[in-house]
Parts: structure tokens; sequence; C-alpha cells
């Protein structure tokens, strides 16, 4: 009889650092501000995160050339809208159906994702972002608490 062999392994082990922003701007708007604010170059992606073929969460991306990091910026929130036809000729109604790329954080708006080898100071890219006038608030989260940190991977 052949012996067993159990492989234990994370899913996901890549080491990030997640912000989280509450804001009302679109998405391309608060992505031009943050390249205003943060020298960055956020460019929006043509292909958007695609759930179960369900719903599509669009996000922005830029690799930082100085301290050689990818940072992402997605929208938490997204919404799938059918249309029902009602009693009437031309009487339709929409439903809709919201959905969170971080179930946990469902007040949150906007995240930040950054990935990169060198060590990240989050605390000072939390007091620029708060300091950004269109921005009601913004702050690191902890990704080793997180439970669909899978939705994180792209």
């Amino acid at each position: 009889m052949g012996a067993l062999h159990k492989i234990a392994f994370d899913c996901y082990e890549d080491n990030f650092s997640l912000i989280a922003l509450h804001s009302n701007l679109d998405d391309f708007v608060l992505a031009y501000t943050l390249n205003v604010h943060l020298n960055s170059s956020f460019k929006k992606c043509p292909k958007e995160l695609d759930f179960a073929g369900k719903v599509l969460f669009p996000y922005f991306e830029w690799t930082d050339p100085f301290l050689q990091g990818y940072w992402t910026l997605v929208c938490n929130k997204s919404s799938t809208v059918a249309l029902t036809q009602t009693e009437g000729l031309f009487q339709t109604a929409e439903e809709r159906t919201q959905y969170h790329l971080i179930p946990e954080y469902k007040k949150v708006n906007y995240f930040i994702k950054i990935e990169q080898d060198t060590p990240f100071n989050d605390a000072q890219l939390v007091e620029k972002l708060n300091a950004i006038p269109k921005i009601a608030t913004a702050y690191s989260i902890d990704t080793n608490t997180l439970k669909s940190i899978n939705n994180l991977i792209f």
C-alpha cells in the first residue's frame, strides 16, 4: 500500500497592502484625482474583473517606476440590472442586485491594492489620501483578517 501524502498550501501567499477609500466620486474621477494628488498614473484596464460571468468590477492600474510597485484601484461595488415585464404592454420594472468585491466591507467604495517587494508605509499614504477633499476617509486594512482575500487575486 502506497503512502498517503497531504500537501497543505494557502491559496494566496502574496504580500500586499490594502487601503479602503470612502468617496462618492465616479471611478474615473477618483483615478484622475489620485493621479493629481499622488503623482501616480492610474489608467483604466480594458477588461473588468469578471466574477462568474455575473458581475463586473472596473479597475485602474499603475506601475510605480521608483518603488517598483504595482498599484490597483478597484471599485468595491457593482450592480446588475434585470428588466422584468409587468402587466401592461409597455411596462417594465428594473430589478437591481448589488454585489461587493469584499463583502466584509460593504460601506467601502474603493480599494487601493499595493503590491511591492520593499516595505511600504501605509500610514503615510493614508495621511495623504485623507488630505484629499473629495475623499471622505481612507484607512489601512489588515489583509490577514479578510475572508474574501481570494477576490483580490487579479
